[in-house]
């Protein structure tokens, strides 16, 4: 008999765990511009311990709700809308009722484009654009034309845009996103195409040709460039400045290895690296 209620209170004990589990409370908020409720704004909603994504609009007047059980959620305005929120996210804590008044308030997005090309007008791809202020970062990578468009940017001031491409030197210029909305075009990036490296990479014992090894050469000026080894171990750098120039070259299958160059001015040099494998 006593085995019996054991039984019953553990059985019972986890039937009141799972309820309270499931219990749902409701979240509900509004988003607003210029005091004005904005119909079909979608609102991402993650828990980041459970892996929790859920998207929600808000309605005509602005509204918005879900349901959610207990625990820490992270609500932020998705990408798109053509706003931007004032704040990056809202953190709320469900815990044993309903979360009312979450308030978004938002303001016009600005944007940015351009295209990222050599002197010649061939296109750069996937070079990686930065935008940044003092109200954060947006980014894009330029497609196979080389354009590029960053958008859900958060008008400041101090606002640089930086852009990174393999075997490039990183160029910036500052731009001016003082005023919501504010949408620049024709932001331009254009390279020389001095060719101031062609490497190749191999296996010093096997002499195959090594891949995706990455390189990372620093200049005296304190500069990065990164570059990395295609299927047929093959590399190349534009525009070094004079000077020294150290490389490193990574592989996790490979033995770390480092070797530093001396360049003059405009000067192109062939290099052939061996790496060993790792015992």
């Amino acid at each position: 008999m006593l085995k019996k209620n054991c039984f019953t209170i553990f059985i019972l004990f986890i039937v009141c765990i799972s309820t309270s589990a499931r219990i749902l409370y409701k979240v509900s908020g509004r988003v607003i511009y210029n005091g004005i409720g904005q119909k079909g704004i979608k609102i991402r909603c993650l828990k980041m311990s459970d892996n929790f994504f859920k998207e929600i609009i808000s309605d005509f007047n602005g509204n918005f709700f879900i349901y959610l059980s207990k625990g820490t959620y992270q609500l932020e305005i998705s990408e798109g809308n053509g706003y931007v929120s004032k704040d990056f996210f809202k953190s709320i804590t469900v815990s044993d009722k309903n979360v009312a008044n979450v308030l978004f308030f938002l303001e016009k997005e600005c944007k940015v484009s351009g295209h990222v090309k050599f002197e010649d007008n061939t296109p750069i791809k996937d070079a990686q654009v930065y935008i940044t202020n003092d109200r954060g970062t947006s980014t894009d990578e330029s497609d196979i034309y080389g354009n590029y468009l960053v958008s859900g940017i958060r008008a400041g001031s101090n606002t640089i845009i930086k852009v990174e491409a393999l075997g490039i030197c990183a160029s910036s210029k500052e731009i001016n996103i003082t005023k919501e909305g504010t949408f620049l075009e024709d932001i331009n990036f254009i390279f020389k195409k001095n060719i101031s490296v062609i490497g190749k990479i191999i296996d010093k014992e096997t002499k195959n040709p090594i891949k995706e090894v990455f390189i990372t050469v620093l200049n005296e000026k304190g500069e990065f460039i990164r570059a990395l080894s295609d299927d047929k171990g093959e590399f190349m750098f534009h525009n070094f400045i004079e000077g020294l120039h150290g490389f490193i070259f990574f592989n996790p299958i490979y033995k770390f290895y480092i070797k530093e160059f001396e360049f003059k001015k405009n000067e192109q040099k062939e290099i052939l690296i061996e790496l060993e494998k790792k015992e």
